[in-house]
């Protein structure tokens, strides 16, 4: 009979075998007080038909250097761009926790990881080459990879998760009270959205514009000619005649703070005004001029001091 005896390290195995002049005994994957068989063979002699032998096994590797060495070679293979999984440049092993009572190995590496594009696929495909890799010395203990202080599957994008119930709630717009009215509403749409950008308001800036510039002495644009273009012109022709009204066709309020109508021409008609000819001509006695309630825009005497406001004077 062999016993194994779980007394203090060197581990002692008593054995007695009758007629047996050559005995092969093999170390066993058991790890014993922090030491871990590495299958070495020992041959012993018996001398007589009944022998009782002791073998120090003092050839038996301590399970605490064996991990603290995979460790190390993993580092060095992730650095090294050897690992069976993309490794993008710069990634190395910022924190290893290893949990012995859990049996859990937590593996932080730098930001640099979370620049991969994750998703099922390589994140099963990354867990499996970390697992294989510290079969020796691990073989079982649960694994975490992590990057950014989150789990790598975390970092799968909602969109590509296998089911609704992987989304992360966290990500997906909070359900906040009704939106109020829009500012202006286009009574003579031929259609109302219901859904999509529906009394969303969208600030946008299509570039920059005029500015006046003291040591010249002029208007002129904020950037320089470029290739016959200049980026102060370029975006008003995609923004304002394709991008603006996609978006209100699609129920958003756009503001913008430049001018949108892009002709050359502009007329304001003050009826209060001294100066000038001002005359109504009715086509229908259905339809007349009347004077609004509200307050209107008066010419008055520019140039207006600061907060004035002259849409309040007519």
């Amino acid at each position: 009979m062999a016993h194994l005896s779980r007394g203090p390290s060197p581990i002692i195995i008593p054995v007695s075998f009758p007629l047996l002049k050559n005995l092969r005994i093999l170390c066993i994957d058991i790890p014993t007080h922090g030491t871990l068989a590495m299958m070495m063979p020992i041959t012993l002699r018996c001398f007589g038909c009944v022998a009782l032998s002791a073998v120090i096994l003092s050839s038996c590797v301590p399970l605490k250097e064996v991990q603290e060495e995979s460790i190390k070679d993993f580092s060095l293979a992730l650095e090294k761009q050897e690992m069976p999984f993309n490794v993008p440049p710069g990634t190395h092993v910022d924190t290893v926790i290893v949990d012995h009572q859990a049996k859990k190995v937590t593996i932080r590496l730098t930001e640099q990881f979370s620049y991969e594009p994750y998703r099922r696929e390589n994140v099963d495909r990354i867990y499996a080459a970390v697992g294989a890799f510290f079969e020796r010395g691990f073989g079982d203990y649960v694994f975490l990879v992590e990057s950014l202080g989150f789990p790598i599957e975390q970092l799968i994008p909602n969109y590509y998760r296998l089911s609704r119930a992987e989304y992360d709630r966290a990500r997906l717009p909070a359900d906040g009270p009704p939106r109020p009215d829009p500012v202006v509403t286009n009574i003579s749409k031929a259609f109302r959205p219901l859904r999509g950008l529906q009394n969303r308001n969208i600030g946008l800036w299509h570039s920059h514009g005029w500015y006046y510039d003291n040591k010249k002495d002029r208007w002129e644009w904020q950037r320089p000619r470029l290739f016959q273009s200049v980026e102060d012109l370029g975006p008003m022709t995609f923004t304002i005649p394709y991008l603006i009204p996609m978006l209100e066709n699609a129920g958003a309020n756009v503001f913008i703070p430049r001018e949108r109508d892009i002709q050359a021409h502009a007329v304001v008609v003050d009826n209060d005004s001294a100066a000038g000819v001002y005359r109504e001509a009715h086509h229908s006695p259905e339809h007349v001029w009347t004077t609004a309630m509200t307050p209107g825009f008066a010419h008055g005497y520019p140039p207006y001091r600061s907060g004035h406001n002259p849409f309040t004077d007519g």
